[in-house]
């Protein structure tokens, strides 16, 4: 995110170097916390902040070897292209705000409907009503 404050609401996972195989693949807040809690010992059972994580795996790693390479997993994945993410699981960070997003479309699109409705009435009624002006105006 360009915000570091909303860090934890649109990062879902960090991806770390294939070179790593401590944390394979799409590693989320609840693998981490696993992976850390067995590194460090006993943990509060709390959903921890990307900075605390971040901060916890820079110590397990030293930096004497190039310490660990990796990059977020945020809101539009690891995808090139930027589509939006209608499809969210309940555990999902951003479910709030990808139903926030539709329902904010689907409130436009029905105003854009209900606009596109009354301009064909009123073109329709006005259409009628210059046909029946012609139409007097050619009896004269």
């Amino acid at each position: 995110p360009i915000m570091g404050s909303f860090e934890d609401f649109f990062v879902n996972g960090l991806i770390y170097s294939p070179n790593n195989t401590l944390f394979a693949g799409i590693v989320d807040k609840e693998k981490h916390f696993e992976i850390l809690q067995e590194y460090y010992g006993r943990m509060p059972r709390k959903t921890l902040k990307w900075s605390e994580i971040n901060n916890l795996v820079n110590g397990m790693f030293s930096k004497d070897h190039g310490g660990i390479e990796r990059k977020t997993l945020g809101f539009y994945g690891n995808d090139p292209v930027c589509l939006f993410k209608y499809f969210v699981d309940n555990d999902d960070p951003q479910r709030l705000f990808v139903w926030g997003v539709l329902g904010v479309n689907f409130v436009c699109f029905f105003i854009i409907t209900l606009s596109y409705i009354r301009v064909n009435n009123i073109f329709t009624k006005s259409s009628k009503t210059s046909k029946k002006k012609v139409q007097t105006a050619n009896l004269r």
